[in-house]
C-alpha cells in the first residue's frame, strides 16, 4: 500500500515536501509511525524499521498482530482504539523482552477523510535503569553510619542523610537551604582555618581534617571530615560532598593519652579553650593560659592557692559535676556559671573526664555568645512589642478620630433639619465645637510626636506671665471638670514680677495641658489640683488627682510612645497614648525632667521640674481686648485666604468691628493689591495658599511696605511655626481654628488709632 503523506498545517513551505519530511522523521531516535483506520501501518521511520528488523515495504500494510507477539499486539491495539475513540493523546508504557517503551498515540485526519493513528515510541530502558541506580544509591547513602552532607559551591546545604540528623540534631528540612556557617559552625576555628579549607576544595582537591562543630542543642562535637569536590562533564565544580565521622569520644581519649605520654603540655598551652587538671577534692593541679584568661588571672600560681569551689557561682554545682564524673567517667557540655578573680560572672561549658584520681577538664567560655543571644532576644521582643503597640495605636487612633468626626458629621446633619428647636440646635453647635477641638488636639498630638521623633523641635524662649498661663489652663479645663463633678483648682507659688519668666511658653502650656487633661480623664470623683512653686532654684509643677492611680511597675512605661495602661479595643478612658510621651520630650527639651508618684487606686501626682529664669515685668496693658477691639475704629483689613468658608468666617468675625474687609484669594493677589496703591492697614495672611504661599507673599510685600503689619494665619500651629512666620517677615501669627478673642486682641495690638 502506498504511504499517505502526513499533512502539517504550521510547517514552513520547505518542510511540506515529502523528501524533507522523510529526512526529518528518519533522523529521529524515537520510533515514529502512522496507521490507517484499520490499524495498518502507512508510514514508519528508520528507528521503527530497525526495531522490527524489517524494511519499510515489509511493514507497510501490516498490523501489529503481523509483526509482534499477540499479547503485545493486543495491548497496542487497545491503546490505538482509546486514542481513536476518545480523540485524545494516549500515553502507555509497554515491556518487550528486556526493554521498556513509552508510547504516545494520537488521532490523525487522513486524506481519505477517515481517522488514523499516529505515534512516537521511545526506549526508556536506560532511563529507568539510571533512576533505579539513583534510588539504590540514595538507599545506600541513607543507610551508612557516617553523616553525609552535599552542598553547592557556596556552602549552601542541598541534602543530608539520616546520619547527619543523628549527629547534629537538624532534620533534613531544617538543614536544606541553610549555609553550613549558620547551622553548625562553632565559632572556635580561626578565619584562616576556613580560608585554607575553601582554597583546597575550590582548587578541585579533597580536604581532610578535623574540626569542632555545634549541634542544634548548642553542644559541641569533634568530627573527622572529608570534603570532595564534584565536577560535571565539563570539568566545572558544581557541588561538594562532605563525609563526617563523630570522633568526640576518640578526641577525649586522645587528649588523655597525650597527657599520659607527656604531649599534654604542648596541647594545653596552645589550646584556645581553657584546660585544667584538678583533684577530686577541688585543688588545681595545672591550668593553661586560656583558663587563666577566662578566670581573669594573670598568674597561674594564684589559682593553685584557691579551692575550685570558690570560682563556682553556685558552689553546689561543683559537687554535682564531680558526682556525674564519678558515676559516668566523664561529663559533656555541662553548663555552669563561674566567678572570676575580679568578681565577674562567666558562663561556660565544661567537658571533663576522670583520669586516675584527677579530673581533666576543658572549659569553653560562652559568655559573649550568651550575651549576644540575650541581646538579640531582647531586641526581637522589643520589636514585637513595638509592632503590637503601633497596631494598638492605629486601632486606637481610628477610634479616637472617628468618635469626634461622627459627632461633627451627625450633629451638622441635624442642624439642617427643621424638626429641632433653636435651643436644641445651639446644643448641637456646642457639641460640634467641642468635638472639633477634640479632633484638633488629636491631630496636633500625631503631628507633634512625628516632629519630636525626627528631631525637628527647637526651644524658643520668650518672656511671659506664668500665672496668666495657668489662668488660661484653668478656664480651658474647668468646664470639663465641672461636667464630671470634679473640683479643679490652680495654686500659684509666685506672685507679681517673680511670676514673669523666660521660657518656651508653647511647650510649657502643652505639658501642663496634657497632664491636666489626663488627670481629669482618669478621675471619676474627687479633685484635680495644678500647683507650682520654687524648689532649689527650679520651678516644680505638680498635677495631683484622686483618680485610678498607676501601679509602680508602670511608672516608666507610661511615658513611652504609643503606650497606655489599657491596650484593648474596649478601653474605657480613650486618648491617643501620646500625651505623656510629648510631655516628657518637652520637659527634657526645657532642661528638666518628669516623673510620677502613684500607686494603683490611690490617685496620681505628676511632677516635673524645669530651670527658673525670671524676667522683668513688661509694662504692657492690653486691657479688655474684647471690649476695646469691638469699639475701635479700624481702617482696611486685607484677608488673604483661598478657602471660601474660612474667608466668610473671618469676615463675620470682623463684621462687628467697623472694619473694611477686602479679600485676596492667593498670595499673588495679596501682593498685587498692596502694590496697586490701595490703602491697607493690616493683612491677615493665610500661609498655605495656591500659586504663591503666604510666606513668599509676605517677603515681597515687606520689601516695599516694611511698616505694614502682617499677621500670619496657619493651620499648623505647632512649636516652631511661629518662628518660621516671623523669619519670613510676619509681625505675629494666629493658629487655626481662629478664636474670636484672640483675633480681636491682634487687631487691638496692631491697629491703634
Amino acid at each position: 500500500m502506498k504511504a499517505l503523506p502526513l499533512r502539517l498545517n504550521n510547517v514552513s513551505g520547505s518542510l511540506e515536501s515529502e523528501s524533507l519530511y522523510r529526512l526529518f522523521i528518519d533522523s529521529m531516535t524515537d520510533m515514529a509511525f502512522l496507521k490507517d483506520d484499520q490499524f495498518r501501518y502507512l508510514l514508519v521511520n528508520k528507528a521503527n524499521q530497525s526495531f522490527f528488523d524489517r524494511s519499510e515495504s515489509e511493514i507497510i500494510g501490516k498490523t501489529d498482530f503481523d509483526l509482534m507477539p499477540d499479547t503485545l499486539a493486543s495491548s497496542c491495539r487497545q491503546s490505538d482504539l482509546t486514542a481513536m475513540r476518545e480523540k485524545r493523546l494516549v500515553t502507555t508504557f509497554e515491556k518487550f523482552e528486556d526493554q521498556t517503551f513509552e508510547t504516545r498515540k494520537f488521532p490523525v485526519n487522513l486524506e481519505n477523510g477517515k481517522i488514523g493513528i499516529g505515534g512516537f515510541i521511545r526506549d526508556i530502558t536506560s532511563q529507568l535503569e539510571i533512576e533505579s541506580r539513583l534510588r539504590l544509591q540514595g538507599l545506600a547513602l541513607n543507610s551508612v553510619a557516617n553523616a553525609i552532607m552535599i552542598t553547592d559551591i557556596k556552602g549552601k546545604i542541598l541534602s543530608v542523610n539520616p546520619a547527619f540528623t543523628e549527629l547534629t540534631g537538624y532534620s533534613a528540612e531544617e538543614a536544606t537551604g541553610k549555609h553550613t556557617r549558620d547551622l553548625i559552625r562553632s565559632g572556635i576555628h580561626t578565619k584562616e582555618f576556613y580560608e585554607d579549607l575553601w582554597k583546597t576544595i575550590l582548587a578541585g582537591k579533597v580536604w581532610k581534617g578535623e574540626m569542632i562543630n555545634r549541634r542544634k542543642d548548642g553542644t559541641l562535637y569533634h568530627e573527622e571530615n572529608i570534603i570532595s569536590p564534584f565536577q560535571n562533564p565539563n570539568g566545572q565544580i558544581t557541588q561538594f560532598v562532605s563525609i563526617k565521622q563523630d570522633i568526640t569520644e576518640r578526641k577525649q581519649a586522645e587528649l588523655a593519652l597525650e597527657a599520659s605520654e607527656g604531649k599534654y603540655r604542648r596541647l594545653v598551652d596552645n589550646a584556645i579553650i581553657g584546660i585544667y587538671t584538678a583533684t577530686l577534692e577541688g585543688k588545681f593541679v595545672d591550668v593553661n593560659d586560656s583558663m587563666c584568661q577566662i578566670l581573669e588571672c594573670r598568674n597561674p600560681e594564684l589559682l593553685m592557692n584557691i579551692h575550685i569551689q570558690e570560682i563556682y557561682r553556685n558552689p553546689e554545682e561543683r559537687k554535682n559535676l564531680v558526682d556525674l564524673i564519678l558515676k559516668n567517667g566523664r561529663i559533656l557540655n555541662y553548663e555552669v556559671d563561674l566567678v572570676t578573680l575580679k568578681g565577674n560572672i562567666r558562663n561556660v561549658f565544661v567537658n571533663a573526664i576522670l583520669e586516675g584520681n584527677n579530673i581533666l577538664g576543658m572549659v569553653l567560655d560562652m559568655t559573649d555568645r550568651k550575651r549576644n543571644e540575650t541581646e538579640l532576644k531582647q531586641k526581637k521582643e522589643k520589636a514585637e512589642e513595638s509592632d503590637k503597640l503601633k497596631s494598638s495605636f492605629l486601632a486606637n487612633m481610628s477610634h479616637e478620630v472617628r468618635t469626634p468626626m461622627n459627632a461633627i458629621m451627625g450633629y451638622a446633619e441635624l442642624l439642617t433639619s427643621p424638626n429641632y428647636s433653636d435651643k436644641e440646635k445651639q446644643d448641637y453647635i456646642s457639641i460640634i465645637s467641642k468635638s472639633s477641638e477634640q479632633l484638633l488636639r488629636i491631630m496636633n498630638d500625631i503631628v507633634e510626636i512625628s516632629r519630636i521623633a525626627t528631631g525637628q523641635i527647637t526651644v524658643n524662649p520668650s518672656s511671659f506671665e506664668l500665672n496668666a498661663l495657668l489662668d488660661d489652663i484653668y478656664r480651658e479645663f474647668n468646664p470639663l471638670a465641672f461636667l464630671k463633678n470634679i473640683k479643679f483648682t490652680v495654686n500659684a507659688g509666685l506672685t507679681g514680677a517673680s511670676s514673669r519668666i523666660v521660657l518656651d511658653d508653647i511647650k510649657l502650656r502643652l505639658i501642663l495641658s496634657n497632664l491636666v487633661d489626663n488627670a481629669i480623664k482618669f478621675t471619676e470623683k474627687g479633685s484635680v489640683e495644678l500647683m507650682y512653686g520654687l524648689k532649689d532654684y527650679a520651678l516644680e509643677f505638680r498635677v495631683k488627682d484622686t483618680g485610678i492611680g498607676i501601679s509602680k511597675e508602670h511608672h516608666e512605661i507610661i511615658f513611652e510612645r504609643f503606650r497606655q495602661l489599657e491596650d484593648s479595643y474596649t478601653r474605657k478612658y480613650g486618648g491617643s497614648g501620646l500625651g505623656l510621651s510629648i510631655a516628657k520630650s518637652y520637659a527634657e527639651l526645657l532642661g528638666g525632667n518628669i516623673w510620677v508618684e502613684s500607686s494603683h487606686g490611690t490617685g496620681s501626682t505628676f511632677v516635673f521640674q524645669i530651670p527658673y529664669v525670671a524676667a522683668e515685668l513688661s509694662e504692657i496693658n492690653l486691657g479688655n481686648l474684647n471690649q476695646q477691639a469691638e469699639t475701635a475704629t479700624l481702617s482696611t483689613i486685607l484677608v488673604a485666604e483661598d478657602d471660601d468658608i474660612n474667608f466668610v468666617y473671618m469676615e463675620r468675625l470682623l463684621s462687628k468691628s467697623d472694619t473694611a474687609v477686602i479679600r485676596a484669594a492667593n498670595g499673588q493677589e495679596a501682593v498685587d493689591i498692596c502694590n496697586s496703591g490701595i490703602a491697607v492697614d493690616l493683612i491677615l495672611m493665610d500661609i498655605n495658599m495656591p500659586f504663591m504661599n503666604g510666606l513668599d507673599a509676605t517677603r515681597l510685600i515687606k520689601e516695599k511696605r516694611p511698616e505694614l503689619p502682617i499677621v500670619a494665619v496657619t493651620a499648623y500651629s505647632l512649636s516652631g511655626d511661629r518662628e518660621t512666620c516671623l523669619a519670613a517677615g510676619c509681625n505675629d501669627y494666629i493658629p487655626k481654628p481662629i478664636r474670636r478673642d484672640e483675633l480681636l486682641g491682634k487687631l487691638q495690638q496692631f491697629l491703634k488709632k
